[in-house]
């Protein structure tokens, strides 16, 4: 997996899709298989572990929220902390962030 013009380049049966990276909201581990969620299309199923994934993506604006699941902080639209831990993604997606996330994602998302 590699990025290409602020362009994830995905490999899915044979065929090579470029994704933009803007276009893409977060990354989550289901059932063994990594998806990627969009703005724009279902889900895009991925053969390469999350971990993988994100360590392609951190260094461009993205960050793990909890042990399963990697967001792109520029479609987050608010950060709960209390009582319940969540970031909410394009306004629709609520993702629960893990306690020990918590400080990170919230230190990023001030500095931007």
């Amino acid at each position: 997996m590699t990025i290409y013009n602020r362009k994830l380049q995905v490999t899915q049966k044979g065929e090579i899709t470029l994704l933009p990276l803007d276009e893409i909201l977060y990354a989550c581990c289901q059932n063994g298989k990594t998806l990627v969620n969009t703005t724009g299309s279902d889900a895009l199923c991925l053969a390469k572990p999350l971990k993988e994934v994100e360590e392609t993506l951190a260094p461009l604006g993205f960050a793990r929220v909890n042990h399963s699941t990697v967001v792109n902080l520029k479609h987050v639209t608010k950060l709960q902390g209390h009582p319940e831990r969540y970031v909410l993604v394009n306004g629709t997606h609520r993702i629960d962030v893990s306690q020990r996330k918590y400080p990170h994602i919230r230190q990023l998302l001030t500095q931007r």
